[in-house]
C-alpha cells in the first residue's frame, strides 16, 4: 500500500471518520475513498488540498516527505520504476551524456509530444 493510501486512511481514523463520511465532505463516492485507502487509485491534487483541511495536516506530513524512512522509501519505489522500465533503460543512455542546452531541447520536445497526447 503507497504512502498517500496509508495515510488516508490514518487520518480518517484519527478525526473519527467513516469512509461515507469523508466521502460526503468532499463530494465523492464511498468506493473512492475505499479505492484510494486500497492503492487502487489516488485523489487529484485538488481533492489532496480538500483532504489537507479536513485532516489538519500540512502537505508534507500527509506525503510523508518529512519523514527520512519514507523519503528514502518512496526514492527506492521510483527508482525502481525507472530501471525497470524498458522505454527508459533504452533513453536514459542517450540523454547521459548531453550538454545542457541539448537537454533541454530534448526535454521541450518531449514535453511537447507528451501534451500532444493529453
Amino acid at each position: 500500500m503507497n504512502n498517500i493510501a496509508k495515510n488516508i486512511k490514518k487520518y480518517r481514523e484519527v478525526k473519527g471518520l467513516t469512509q461515507k463520511q469523508l466521502a460526503d465532505a468532499i463530494g465523492k463516492s464511498k468506493n473512492v475513498i475505499s479505492n484510494w485507502e486500497n492503492g487502487l487509485n489516488k485523489p487529484d491534487p485538488d481533492t489532496i488540498e480538500l483532504l489537507l483541511g479536513i485532516f489538519e495536516v500540512d502537505a508534507n506530513t500527509f506525503l510523508g516527505w518529512n519523514n527520512p524512512e519514507q523519503l528514502k522509501s518512496d526514492a527506492e519505489e521510483l527508482a525502481n520504476k525507472i530501471i525497470t522500465n524498458d522505454k527508459i533503460k533504452k533513453v536514459l543512455p542517450l540523454i547521459a551524456n548531453l550538454s545542457s542546452d541539448d537537454l533541454a531541447l530534448v526535454t521541450s520536445f518531449i514535453q511537447r509530444l507528451t501534451d500532444k497526447t493529453k
